[in-house]
């Protein structure tokens, strides 16, 4: 999570057939979170899953009453998760055929419950960025892999235009020879000024 986006989270809660408290890790890519100077504030998680999906997992839900009172309904809904400094709350919203919720009415909690602790029950991670915003490290790689590959390019082609750069000659009396460890440019000592045989 940290290496893809940037941030890692984790919600916490008590379980009364457990001793322990219970985690579980949430998908970044769903989390909408509040932070201030690197401390979160509160965190809301928004998962859409198919309306068949749902149905399975919250039977005690009046879906019939929902869809028959929307005509064009989405095939999707969508959960929220908000934990907050005090309550938290897990809702599901009916969607449209636009994807976006169709209204309060349309609207359910599911569930909510005060967590009996002071601070937001989620364990929190953010990679350091320039900006401070949420980036990977895939983010923050890329623009630096397109710098050195551009100076790598300008390398290549600047000793490409040193190797390979044009003859220039003046007062030579065999430029036509191919140059190598053999070839011998004769200068013409009558010719005014300098004489020369050299790339660009």
């Amino acid at each position: 999570d940290l290496a893809i986006t940037g941030a890692f989270f984790q919600v916490a809660w008590f379980d009364s057939g457990s001793p322990y408290p219970r985690f579980m890790r949430v998908d970044p890519r769903a989390c909408y979170p509040d932070v201030f100077n690197g401390e979160i504030q509160d965190l809301l998680v928004i998962q859409r899953i198919k309306l068949r999906v749902a149905e399975r997992l919250f039977p005690d839900v009046d879906f019939a009453s929902h869809i028959s009172a929307t005509k064009k309904m989405s095939e999707y809904v969508e959960i929220w998760d908000y934990y907050g400094q005090e309550e938290c709350v897990k809702a599901m919203a009916f969607t449209g055929e636009n994807g976006r919720p169709v209204g309060p009415a349309h609207v359910v909690v599911l569930k909510s419950w005060q967590h009996l602790t002071d601070k937001v029950p989620v364990a929190f991670v953010q990679l350091p960025s320039p900006d401070g915003a949420f980036r990977g490290i895939v983010d923050q790689v890329g623009p630096s892999l397109a710098a050195k590959n551009r100076a790598v390019n300008l390398i290549l082609e600047y000793a490409h235009e040193g190797v390979y750069a044009p003859f220039e000659e003046k007062g030579i009396l065999n430029p036509n020879e191919a140059p190598g460890p053999t070839t011998i440019y004769h200068h013409n000592r009558s010719a005014a000024g300098e004489t020369f045989m050299r790339r660009m």
